[in-house]
């Protein structure tokens, strides 16, 4: 009997990888000495704290409650359970998508989501032909029309979403949204077709439906791949521009809508919108196994670089969702926010004694901007994903935390196709920040 391999196969862990844990190590006299003052300052305020709840503070008697950061990657984890079991309810929406963009329509991407349409757009694992409403000018020739399609992500509840959605489908566009139903019912009522993230707005102040409409871009990116497949033609994908010989690959096939030299193998409906939700639940579950400690020693650096009156700084510098954007409570969260593109002088030169920057890496570690920290004397926090069958450099800063995915970012193969499809980067890197965020916020109450 012939096995079909399946599309999502990660390479098995071995028994000390599951139960290693990752080390972190000072840098110089000036941080071992930093360190042994914040560890003093975590002491004090573990020993207040855990008096004022009315526990012993050495633990005896006492039972530790689920932090924000567990009850934010439990609702990502159901969350993603809940998208895989709706996978047949909103299969109809790809193959509409499909049939319309392979009759000559174009594919949009906006809305009123920070950065769901930079997610979308030039993407390892991503469509070539789709391009933001934010390109697109006032001219109907340029704009979203009939035949087309338009993916909206919703996060905040804005005026302007159900205008704009009447507006693009009076023009006969196909709309779909992707957002939490319950907090965007109008828009939702609206749409053409309605992707539910299958999550609460909130969790412990961290947007999970935001971070699970980013799974779900992706879903639908692999469900509407596959039925134009299955249609006969194939769309054009973006090869990670971190791969060798990426450069030409992608320059031959970015002039093109679907090749003419590939013809990949379709897969039953649904099967690869469950092989990516896989990934991404199996990411989770590592991450949490082997890389917890580090976060929660990140946000006890994070707490206690407050407590000492200094400040701390987030920089996206890797990837194209910038997780900062997406705050929906009025309290700002504990890092203060920094351009993607900070020069690493300028970062010296904001940087104090004492003080933490935390950097949304991708997989080379951002040398010149922890080489600027370190020179400050400054604490550093990086997310990194690793080469296949590798982990990131863990003597790139401070902390390093694991972001789980490999080099090459896109997880999931299509039988025939020359590259990977979609990538888990952006929704992993959301959930460390936000996991980080609500952590290191609890533990400043």
């Amino acid at each position: 009997m012939h096995h079909r391999q399946p599309l999502f196969a990660p390479a098995p862990l071995s028994p000390r990888a599951r139960t290693r844990r990752p080390r972190t190590r000072s840098r110089g006299l000036l941080v071992a000495i930093a360190w042994l003052w914040l560890a003093w300052a975590f002491l004090v305020f573990d020993v207040q704290a855990a008096a004022a709840a009315g526990a012993c503070p050495c633990g005896h008697g006492s039972q530790a409650a689920t932090t924000p950061a567990e009850q934010l990657w439990q609702a990502l984890a159901d969350g993603l359970a809940t998208q895989r079991v709706a996978i047949p309810g909103w299969l109809a929406a790809a193959d509409s998508a499909a049939a319309r963009f392979l009759a000559g329509g174009r594919l949009w991407v906006g809305g009123s989501f920070p950065d769901f349409d930079a997610e979308a757009c030039h993407r390892a694992g991503g469509l070539m032909p789709v391009t933001s409403l934010s390109e697109a000018v006032r001219t109907p020739a340029d704009s979203p029309g009939p035949g087309d399609v338009v993916l909206l992500g919703f996060l905040r509840p804005h005026e302007q979403d159900v205008p704009l959605v009447h507006k693009l489908r009076s023009r006969g566009a196909l709309v779909l949204g992707f957002g939490a139903g319950a907090a965007h019912a109008d828009a939702a009522a609206t749409c053409s077709f309605w992707l539910d993230a299958g999550a609460p707005q909130l969790v412990t102040g961290a947007p999970a439906a935001g971070l699970l409409s980013i799974a779900h871009l992706w879903t639908f990116t692999g469900e509407f791949i596959d039925a134009c497949v299955r249609r006969g033609q194939m769309p054009t994908v973006w090869q990670s521009i971190m791969m060798p010989g990426s450069a030409e690959r992608n320059a031959r096939y970015l002039p093109l809508r679907v090749h003419s030299d590939q013809h990949p193998t379709a897969v039953p409906a649904g099967e690869m919108a469950a092989a990516y939700l896989d990934s991404l639940r199996l990411y989770l579950h590592e991450f949490q196994a082997v890389e917890w400690t580090n976060l929660q020693t990140a946000a006890r650096l994070v707490r206690a670089v407050h407590q000492i009156g200094r400040a701390a700084y987030f920089c996206p510098v890797g990837g194209h969702l910038r997780p900062n954007l997406m705050g929906l409570e009025v309290r700002a969260p504990d890092l203060q926010d920094l351009a993607r593109d900070v020069p690493p002088e300028a970062l010296q030169q904001l940087l104090r004694k004492g003080d933490l920057v935390y950097i949304q890496g991708y997989t080379d570690p951002p040398v010149d901007l922890l080489q600027a920290a370190k020179a400050a004397g400054a604490f550093s926090v990086v997310s990194l994903a690793g080469a296949p069958g590798a982990s990131p450099d863990r003597q790139a800063a401070d902390v390093v935390l694991d972001a789980q995915w490999r080099l090459g970012d896109a997880v999931v193969h299509l039988p025939g196709y020359d590259v990977p499809l979609l990538p888990p980067s952006g929704f992993m890197a959301g959930s460390l920040y936000w996991a980080l965020v609500v952590e290191a916020a609890e533990a400043t109450r």
